[in-house]
C-alpha cells in the first residue's frame, strides 16, 4: 500500500466576544497524518452556519512552509476584529485551502469552533474556555496520548487511585474515551465530569453492566456519580468510565476527577459556588485597579482553601482574600475580562 497523505483539522478555539477593532486570540491545531513533510496554506474563516459557503467572512489566511510526517502544528493568532465583522460567529479552520496537497481524505481539512464569538459595540466580555484539554486534542491527561476509544485497551488509572484528574478532549472523530480502574473491597469510587456547553455522558460499568451514568452539556455542566465495590471478602473488581459524545455534535474539552474512599466515607467532589465579582464596566485609566468578590462557601466537606484569579485565558493566581489589586498598565484599549474562582 502507498503512504497516506493526510491533514487533519484538529481544532479552533476563540474569546465569546470583542468589540469591533478590538484583537482577539485565535488558537488552533493541525496534524499531517502522513508519513512526509507538507506545505499547505491555512484560512480562519467567521460562519453564521458551521458550513463554509459565500456568506462567510475570511479573517486570516498564512502559509505553513513544512509540517513534518506525524507531526502536529499549534498555534496563537492576534486578529484584529473590524465593524464590517459584526454579528454572531462560529469560527472555521481550513487547511490545505488552495488544493495544493492531494489527500487521500478531502473530508477532514475543516474544524469549527466549539462556540459562538459576537462583535458588537456591546458585545459581552471577551470569556474564553477554562477547560485546556482540546488545546492538544490527541493527549487526554499526562499520559501522552489519547485515552484509549476501546474497553479491551481501556487507558488503566491504577489500584485505588486517590486523586487523578484528566482533562480530555472529543473532537473530529474522537468519539469516546475509556479509563479502567481496580477497587478492592469496601471502596467507594467516585467522579466529576465537568464541562462547557458539549454533550457528553459518562458511564460505570461493572463488566458489561453500567452501574451509574449521566450527561453534561449546555444547561447542566457538571455531574458526579459514584459506586461502591460492596464485597465482603475484600476482592477487587476491575470498573470501568465510558466518556462519550454523540458523533453527530461537535464535542469539546472535558475535566474528569476521580477519588477514591473508604466505602463509609462522603467523598467531596463538589466545587465551591461560583465568587460573584463585583462588576466594573466603566472606562478606567490607570496603572491598577482593585478586583472584589463577595464570599463563598464549600458545598461539600473539605472546606474552602483559596480563592484565584486571572486575566481571561491566562494563568491562574492563588488570592487569599477577597480582593487583590491588579496592575493594567500593559493591556491594550478595549475590552478585558477578569475570572475568579474558588
Amino acid at each position: 500500500n502507498a503512504p497516506t497523505t493526510d491533514l487533519l483539522a484538529l481544532a479552533i478555539s476563540g474569546p465569546s466576544g470583542a468589540e469591533p477593532e478590538q484583537t482577539v486570540e485565535i488558537s488552533w491545531g493541525v496534524r499531517n497524518l502522513g508519513a512526509d513533510p507538507l506545505s499547505f496554506e491555512i484560512e480562519i474563516w467567521l460562519s453564521v452556519d458551521k458550513r463554509l459557503d459565500g456568506s462567510d467572512k475570511i479573517i486570516r489566511s498564512q502559509s505553513l512552509d513544512s509540517l513534518e510526517g506525524g507531526g502536529t502544528h499549534t498555534s496563537n493568532n492576534a486578529i484584529i476584529m473590524t465593524a464590517e465583522d459584526e454579528g454572531t460567529w462560529w469560527l472555521l479552520l481550513v487547511i490545505d485551502s488552495k488544493n495544493t496537497v492531494f489527500e487521500d481524505d478531502e473530508g477532514n481539512n475543516l474544524a469549527v469552533s466549539s462556540s459562538q464569538i459576537t462583535i458588537a459595540a456591546d458585545a459581552p466580555p471577551p470569556i474564553v474556555g477554562e477547560l485546556t484539554g482540546c488545546e492538544s486534542p490527541n493527549d487526554d491527561g499526562d499520559f501522552g496520548s489519547d485515552a484509549a476509544g476501546t474497553r479491551a485497551s481501556a487507558t488503566h488509572l491504577g489500584v485505588d487511585p486517590e486523586s487523578v484528574t484528566i482533562e480530555g478532549c472529543l473532537v473530529n472523530d474522537d468519539v469516546t474515551d475509556w479509563y479502567a480502574v481496580v477497587l478492592h473491597g469496601g471502596k467507594q469510587l467516585a467522579i466529576a465530569l465537568e464541562g462547557e456547553g458539549a454533550v457528553i455522558e459518562v458511564e460505570l460499568l461493572n463488566g458489561t453492566t453500567t452501574e451509574a451514568n449521566g450527561a453534561i452539556g449546555p444547561d447542566s455542566v457538571l455531574i458526579t456519580l459514584g459506586i461502591t465495590n460492596d464485597d465482603d471478602a475484600n476482592d477487587s473488581r476491575l470498573y470501568n468510565i465510558k466518556v462519550t459524545r454523540d458523533s453527530g455534535t461537535d464535542g469539546g474539552a472535558y475535566l474528569l476527577r476521580i477519588l477514591t474512599v473508604n466505602g463509609t466515607e462522603a467523598p467531596d467532589l463538589e466545587p465551591p459556588n461560583r465568587p460573584e465579582l463585583l462588576q466594573q464596566n466603566d472606562w478606567t485609566s490607570a496603572d491598577n485597579i482593585t478586583l472584589e468578590w463577595q464570599d463563598v462557601e464549600d458545598n461539600g466537606n473539605s472546606g474552602l482553601s483559596h480563592y484565584e484569579t486571572r486575566w481571561s485565558g491566562g494563568l491562574w493566581a492563588p488570592i487569599e482574600g477577597n480582593s487583590t489589586t491588579l496592575n493594567i498598565s500593559m493591556l491594550a484599549d478595549g475590552k478585558h475580562s477578569l475570572e475568579v474562582r474558588a
